[in-house]
């Protein structure tokens, strides 16, 4: 926990009002073969008491480190904030979930203006996929994510939240699946629900590095995403093999696209400067292992 109490200090000093945590909230479910404790996630709800002692929301996703089904029972119990109840609500207010077996797992709520969106993607409390595979946990998630983007008004900010990104750096697996061809007509509908929106900003973890990129879906849609890094895993000094400059590098930002190479599919990244630190300080974004 000495890590986590080090950023909890540094969220307390810099006056943020609330964290997202975009999953893996533990390396392992359970105690470890040596009985290490520190693993477990009561004990990662434990630490998060700093910060409501200094009046700081916190915000869990999952993440793959805890995607079963047991985690996925266990999360809103430790977490009641989630959904929308407990004493840790803070000034949060308007949950709403996609359905009762997804309550305090996928999540939305309003803070001020934004709306933030948090997105689960992993084994269901009732130990259910949708059609059967965790590639396909969001689909069926679409309408209620387009129904929270669109009626928050388009004078307010959205936001959207998950563990696994729109299309990673340094990890091929991605929100929709197993590598960014997953569900393609699935994507479209989400690009399409953001970008009708006025939803810009995707944050997401997993990839172990810190990156900004901008995600462009074959109709020209885009948005900015951000990856939190973790420790103690930092991007290889070389770029995973997967990934390549595209011979249709484009004109618009300051780097050339980047392109995963050889899986099918039509979306591409580019790096950005658009997620850079200076932004308000109204939440605070962490992946920590």
């Amino acid at each position: 926990m000495g890590i986590i109490n080090q950023i909890n200090a540094a969220f307390i000093e810099h006056g943020a009002e609330f964290v997202i945590q975009v999953g893996d909230l533990v390396d392992k479910e359970t105690d470890s073969p040596n009985g290490n404790s520190s693993n477990r996630m009561d004990t990662r709800a434990a630490a998060a008491q700093a910060l409501y002692d200094a009046g700081i929301g916190f915000f869990p996703l999952r993440g793959n480190h805890e995607g079963s089904a047991t985690a996925a029972a266990e999360l809103p119990v430790l977490f009641p904030q989630t959904t929308g109840t407990g004493p840790q609500v803070g000034r949060a207010t308007n949950f709403t979930s996609p359905s009762d077996l997804l309550a305090g797992l996928s999540y939305s709520f309003d803070y001020k203006n934004p709306r933030f969106v948090l997105l689960d993607q992993f084994t269901r409390p009732d130990n259910s996929n949708y059609l059967g595979s965790m590639n396909n946990n969001i689909v069926d998630q679409l309408d209620w994510i387009d129904a929270q983007l669109s009626s928050k008004g388009s004078d307010r900010h959205g936001f959207l939240f998950s563990h696994k990104n729109l299309m990673g750096a340094n990890h091929i697996d991605m929100l929709f699946g197993s590598d960014p061809s997953t569900n393609p007509e699935a994507q479209d509908t989400y690009f399409e629900s953001l970008f009708n929106n006025g939803v810009r900003y995707h944050f997401g973890g997993h990839d172990h590095n810190h990156t900004r990129s901008l995600v462009t879906s074959p109709n020209g849609e885009f948005l900015s995403t951000c990856t939190s890094p973790t420790r103690p895993k930092w991007s290889p000094a070389t770029p995973p093999p997967q990934i390549e400059p595209s011979s249709r590098a484009g004109t618009r930002g300051r780097a050339s696209v980047l392109r995963r190479h050889g899986r099918g599919s039509d979306r591409e990244r580019r790096p950005t400067e658009a997620c850079r630190p200076g932004w308000p300080r109204t939440a605070g974004l962490a992946e920590t292992r």
